[in-house]
């Protein structure tokens, strides 16, 4: 035979197995397995490279010495060089990596507290088992979303299934989680499971994840999940409270706030001070009295005071979130006054102070008497980790009524120091004489009246605590500075933006208060903090342009700069 034509033979032998173990690395790449698939690509690709090599070596070696097999040794250590260098520097980035959000909305971005829990809470590896059997853009959507959690946390693991593309593996999954077709995801640690339906989370009509409601659903399932512990609210009752079980319209309630509560996995019940047997349970991680419109009788105040005063299991003492509602009454002498509660006079013991007067903002229109709105643009939020992520995130928050100011007692030895939330805006008036008021506004001549007070700031909203025993000489105090473990209030001089339907902002602020009385200021957030501001801006409308560029263009730029060099060379 002629040896020539076995040589050529040989030749095409070797290039079929070089075609064939190349094709079995790129298999074991996409598969991440070695399976016998990929082994028989791998053995059978070196066998036959094996045979050409074999059958051509005196002529491979004879080529290699030569001039034009210089320049190809040389040619392929400068690729491996530049793959070398380029695995370098991916390897380095992705172990020092940051990522940038150019969108307007910062939509690829996690909010402060998803972050702040899986970087400071989570010690265990959490699985995500996502369903796949979902649109593509649901599925390019949820995908990001899930690289995010990733990018935090090294210990959020993700698991795929696809019960129609993949049903062997999707039987498995279903025997250990319980799948249902309903489910989007689980997560799953070794011990527990929570579930996400996908229903609630996917626009009917643009199939797209609603990416902040599916966040949510994560971290929410995460808290459940990691055995967080879940602190208890008591809601007390029986003093014309909103109610948080009722939903009817014609009643202030605040069940919408509830419903927020349970979904961030507090456990909340109502109780009604009269009925108690043994005093404020002792499960009961916070109090909170919002809106009373009648008086409190002397033994529930006590029932509060000797909460406040008495130590947990844990060695701390009560926490307390009160908001006085903006409701005043005529007396017998046919003057206007505040409801007094009765529980005014027990604040004063804890440093705080709620005053006889009106905060109202003459510029909003008064559509009865006394209902006028504040509104609290973010500059008016002081430096606290309940506030400062309206600061930063510039949010600001109404008030559906008028409002009573707070203050430190004028006459007092209380050691217990106050951190202001929320002031007034500059445009605000303090009416002293609810009387001169009302009668003004049965005359319209409130804009004369409200002319002759003086503008100026005043305290909405503040925490009470008491400081740590080395801080106590200090003047200026952070939240640092308090007694983790003393009694801790929060005082609102109004309320009522907390009565259902409430807006996010509000809602964000009574989480936030929640979690600083709980002692879970890592977890305090608002959403991303959008205050840092970034030069480049990709508009949501042109996002898709600056992929193509990034998935096309920038390898066709290496592909024509490598051709011209080539072209050079050639010539």
């Amino acid at each position: 035979m002629n040896i020539n034509l076995v040589k050529s033979i040989a030749s095409f032998i070797g290039a079929a197995g070089l075609s064939i173990l190349f094709g079995g690395i790129l298999l074991l790449s996409f598969t991440n397995a070695a399976g016998k698939s990929v082994q028989l690509h791998i053995i059978f690709g070196l066998i036959l490279l094996f045979i050409g090599v074999g059958f051509n070596s005196r002529s491979i070696w004879h080529y290699f010495k030569s001039q034009k097999g210089k320049h190809l040794i040389y040619a392929i250590l400068i690729m491996s060089l530049h793959i070398y260098i380029i695995v370098c520097i991916n390897y380095i980035s992705f172990k020092n990596r940051k990522r940038i959000d150019y969108t307007q909305t910062k939509k690829f971005t996690l909010s402060d507290k998803t972050i702040n829990l899986i970087k400071n809470k989570l010690d265990q590896d959490i699985t995500l088992i996502m369903n796949e059997n979902i649109h593509e853009n649901s599925l390019r959507d949820l995908n990001e979303l899930i690289n995010q959690f990733k990018y935090h946390s090294k210990y959020i693991k993700v698991k795929r299934y696809h019960p129609l593309k993949d049903p062997n593996n999707a039987a498995i999954l279903q025997r250990a989680y319980s799948l249902k077709p309903s489910h989007l995801l689980i997560v799953a640690s070794e011990t527990k499971g929570t579930s996400i339906d996908k229903g609630p989370l996917i626009d009917k009509g643009t199939k797209r994840i609603t990416w902040f409601k599916t966040e949510q659903a994560i971290y929410n399932s995460l808290l459940n999940t990691i055995n967080a512990k879940r602190y208890k609210i008591y809601f007390i009752s029986g003093h014309g409270e909103p109610s948080t079980t009722s939903k009817s319209r014609n009643k202030p309630n605040v069940t919408q706030l509830v419903n927020w509560l349970l979904n961030e996995n507090y456990s909340v019940e109502e109780i009604n001070l009269n009925k108690l047997d043994k005093g404020i349970p002792k499960d009961c991680d916070v109090l909170a009295i919002i809106n009373p419109t009648r008086r409190f009788q002397k033994n529930e105040i006590e029932i509060v005071d000797q909460y406040l005063r008495t130590k947990n299991k844990e060695g701390k003492k009560g926490c307390l979130f009160l908001a006085l509602g903006s409701n005043y009454e005529q007396n017998h002498k046919g003057r206007w006054d505040w409801i007094s509660t009765g529980l005014e006079e027990l604040m004063i013991e804890y440093g705080i102070q709620f005053n006889a007067n009106m905060i109202i903002e003459p510029t909003l229109t008064i559509k009865q008497m006394g209902m006028t709105s504040i509104y609290l643009p973010s500059n008016h939020f002081g430096k606290h980790p309940i506030t400062e992520p309206f600061f930063h995130n510039k949010v600001s928050l109404a008030l559906k009524g008028s409002t009573r100011s707070l203050s430190p007692p004028k006459q007092s030895r209380n050691t217990r120091r106050l951190m202001g939330l929320i002031t007034s805006s500059t445009e605000s008036k303090e009416i002293i004489d609810l009387n001169g008021f009302t009668n003004s506004v049965k005359k319209r001549r409130l804009n004369e009246y409200i002319s002759k007070i003086e503008s100026k700031n005043h305290f909405i909203s503040i925490a009470s605590t008491d400081p740590k025993p080395n801080s106590k000489k200090r003047k200026n105090l952070t939240a640092d500075d308090f007694d983790p473990n003393s009694a801790k209030v929060i005082g609102i001089g109004n309320g009522l933006f907390l009565n259902s339907p409430i807006s996010e902002a509000a809602r964000d602020y009574f989480s936030n208060s929640i979690k600083w009385l709980t002692l879970e200021n890592d977890l305090i957030g608002t959403g991303t903090d959008i205050s840092k501001k970034v030069s480049f801006v990709i508009p949501e409308n042109k996002e898709w342009i600056y992929k193509e560029i990034i998935f096309y263009l920038m390898p066709l730029f290496w592909i024509f700069f490598g051709g011209i060099v080539w072209w050079r060379r050639k010539n």
